[in-house]
């Protein structure tokens, strides 16, 4: 696959990974000073903790620009990928829904028979 194909497909899904980690960012901040917790280390370690993440997804996303007979002698295509993207990316509008519902601006979704959700 040619790189400008790979690059141009990376930098899309970076700026959507991007808008997801901004706004988990605002809304934790936004939530922190509802609840009066807010401290401005904990800004770093919520920044920190996409760092590997994102590491070793753009790794994953590397591996499609191998030549094809090495990624079909490893099985690899871009599903690795794609499929940490998904993972990433859903992780991170999780939060986001997390923190909109202890903003009351979803309903509780615990009173709808779902188990409540736990914050690690």
């Amino acid at each position: 696959m040619e790189i400008s194909v790979v690059l141009q497909a990376l930098v899309l899904k970076a700026g959507w990974l991007l808008v997801a980690i901004l706004l988990d960012l605002a809304l934790g901040v936004t939530v922190a000073l509802k609840q009066g917790i807010f401290e401005w280390k904990r800004l770093a370690d919520v920044l920190s903790s996409y760092g590997p993440k994102i590491v070793g997804w753009i790794s994953l996303e590397v591996l499609d620009l191998l030549p094809p007979e090495y990624k079909l002698l490893g099985g690899l295509g871009n599903a690795l990928g794609t499929g940490a993207y998904v993972l990433l990316f859903g992780s991170a509008i999780g939060s986001v829904l997390g923190h909109i519902q202890t903003l009351g601006l979803l309903p509780n979704l615990t009173r709808a028979g779902l188990p409540p959700t736990t914050k690690s």
